[in-house]
């Protein structure tokens, strides 16, 4: 779908008397949709529909509160919780200013906006959904109880600021943003909110005309998967005006405001696939940008990793190796920041102008190292027993840890990881061996010892001969890569790692599973894009000497 999609006529919706005039003894709970942030994160599985759903109001059994207000009267000033604010980071020209979206997008092919209905952020911006919708429908109950009606007219006749006026004025300014700038006069006229609350005051609104008008028009311009969407908010609309029932009105409501959402996140996530090159292409000579400027107006301090290159040149000097040419201390430097050891030292935090790529570097500081380390302890019990295994067994124990691994949650750090995951690994190290039941604690024992000791003689050893080898790997794919473009070495890094039977790189763990070559070949792939494209931006601001 694209904001050039071609034009339909937009004609006026045309308004009735109303048909709302249900009672509240009529009242039912009525969906109430999620509010979310937006941010550019990968998705490999999960589709990006995740939008605004209706969910059941709790409480709506019991509007008043101990203060002796109702909801309508607590939540009179709440806003929706979708708006044009809310989305404005899905503009084309918020986009385009989004530094760590045009970083990221070099090493993600499937980075895209989707709602962010998780952590408290996600829990805050629900509970503010269902008060706004809870608050909705009192209101619209109030106005049509007769009993009711004075009440509510004293209340909110006077204002335009309670949710009736307020969510019409945020579908409006919402779908301008969707539809061609010649259509925006017809849409001025067609959601004159002004006049529509007039119409509502005095009983003639017609919010199921309003809703087929709407649907034509969204249709029109947006992608046809969101039809379905668009038919189910116009048969709640329908149902809602031809029944009076109220909850019905509101679930339509919050549905379109849903359908308003999805259509701006595909617009955005079409115009970042089109874009894509353009941005990537672009990255070295932006970033180069904004950081001068960030550094010139005091707002980056870069004293810390002028510092942390000042040491790997005091330690590497005279570890030169050509394959790196001038980035030799540097990508010594970066390999390093990938040993678990380095987690204990006091400089374990990668310097400030890593911020992008921080939380891409530690990621998988350990996770190799220590799946190695678990294998050197199965075959310790092996020789214990006696026992000699075949390539297969020992390939399908390899196999289980990684699975094993991936199984535990990627949002705590990797020591809460390792240590949820080790109780696992032995069982599997245990089964694997044979070995009788009394040294299943041992196993365990073992693991959860040497992995949470650096200093262990086994870690050591496997460490440094794992850096040996990914010093070797990196050195062959910093020489390949080093002449290339930021398109080129995109397509190189990323795009070459898609197999030929999907449309997503393998990651780095199913990597590892084909074994600890495959593992040590992809981190030194994504260590060299990381590490080439962080030297081009930052070489003359805080590496080379003055």
């Amino acid at each position: 779908m694209s904001s050039s999609a071609s034009t339909a006529a937009v004609s006026t919706p045309v308004f009735q008397s109303s048909r709302l005039n249900s009672s509240p003894s009529e009242t039912k709970s009525i969906g109430a949709g999620s509010s979310h942030t937006l941010q550019a994160e990968r998705i490999s599985t999960e589709s990006s529909n995740s939008g605004t759903r209706p969910a059941e109001i709790k409480e709506s059994n019991n509007p008043k509160r101990s203060t002796g207000r109702s909801i309508a009267e607590i939540n009179f000033t709440i806003g929706p919780p979708i708006t044009k604010a809310t989305l404005s980071d899905l503009d084309e020209a918020r986009i385009v200013r989004n530094s760590k979206l045009r970083h990221d997008i070099n090493f993600d092919p499937d980075l895209h906006f989707r709602p962010n209905i998780l952590g408290d952020r996600g829990k805050t911006r629900q509970e503010h959904s269902r008060a706004f919708w809870r608050a909705l429908t009192e209101q619209l109950g109030m106005f049509v109880d007769k009993n009711r009606r004075s009440e509510f007219m004293e209340r909110y006749a006077h204002s335009d600021e309670w949710c009736l006026p307020l969510l019409l004025r945020t579908i409006k300014d919402i779908v301008e943003t969707l539809v061609p700038v010649q259509d925006r006069s017809l849409m001025e006229e067609a959601l004159n909110v002004n006049l529509l609350m007039q119409q509502f005051y005095k009983g003639m609104l017609n919010l199921e005309g309003m809703a087929e008008w709407l649907a034509g028009v969204l249709k029109t311009h947006c992608a046809p998967m969101r039809d379905g969407e668009v038919n189910n908010m116009l048969a709640r609309f329908r149902i809602g005006s031809r029944e009076g029932n109220v909850e019905q009105l509101v679930m339509g409501m919050c549905e379109l405001l849903s359908v308003l959402e999805h259509m701006k996140l595909d617009l955005a996530n079409h115009y970042l696939r089109w874009m894509r090159p353009a941005l990537i292409t672009e990255t070295v000579h932006y970033e180069q940008r904004r950081v001068s400027e960030e550094i010139a107006t005091c707002r980056l301090d870069i004293g810390r990793s002028k510092l942390w290159y000042h040491r790997a040149q005091l330690k590497y000097a005279h570890e030169c190796t050509k394959g790196f040419g001038d980035m030799s201390i540097f990508f010594r430097a970066v390999a390093r920041l990938v040993r678990p050891f380095r987690a204990q030292e006091e400089d374990a935090i990668p310097p400030e102008t890593f911020h992008y790529d921080k939380d891409r570097l530690l990621r998988i500081r350990n996770d190799a190292v220590n799946i190695v380390i678990c294998m050197r302890v199965y075959e310790h019990v092996l020789r214990i027993l006696g026992e000699r295994q075949g390539e297969t067994e020992t390939n399908n124990l390899y196999v289980s840890l990684v699975a094993i691994l991936q199984s535990t949650s990627a949002t705590i750090d990797q020591a809460k990881r390792w240590a949820e995951a080790v109780p696992h690994m032995a069982v599997e190290i245990f089964r694997h061996a044979k070995a009788p039941s009394y040294m299943l604690a041992m196993v365990e024992s073992a693991l959860g010892e040497v992995l949470s000791n650096p200093h262990d003689e086994l870690f050591v050893d496997v460490e440094a001969d794992y850096h040996r080898r990914l010093l070797k790997e990196l050195c062959n794919r910093v020489r390949e890569y080093n002449g290339m473009s930021s398109w080129s070495l995109y397509t190189a890094a990323v795009e070459k790692r898609i197999p030929t039977s999907g449309n997503m790189p393998r990651d780095f763990y199913e990597c590892l599973r084909d074994g600890m070559d495959s593992g040590v070949s992809d981190l030194a792939m994504r260590l060299a894009h990381v590490g080439i494209l962080h030297w081009r931006v930052w070489v003359d601001l805080a590496y080379r000497s003055e």
